[in-house]
């Protein structure tokens, strides 16, 4: 009688970011009124695995709180980022 072996593996993979900036980019966002870490639009794609382009196409259709700043930077709230991929 032939014997079988069953090897289950689990592997978990957590990604951590840090950004080193020279000022705080913690601030209230405009839709959400809650005091968030805005991300720039790279930042956010990084953590939702997926390009600026969709990240851009999420604030037009209003998925994502975004304000710009006074050099046309998109900044992304991070809380509305984490609700939409439920983190």
């Amino acid at each position: 009688m032939n014997k079988r072996t069953e090897i289950t593996i689990e592997i978990e993979r957590q990604t951590i970011i840090r950004r080193v900036r020279a000022k705080d980019e913690k601030i209230i966002c405009p839709h959400c009124g809650e005091i968030v870490e805005m991300l720039t639009t790279d930042e956010a794609a990084l953590i939702a695995k997926c390009s600026s382009r969709i990240i851009f196409g999420w604030c037009e259709i209003g998925w994502l709180h975004f304000t710009e700043t006074d050099e046309g930077l998109l900044l992304v709230c991070s809380l509305s980022l984490g609700k939409l991929l439920h983190i």
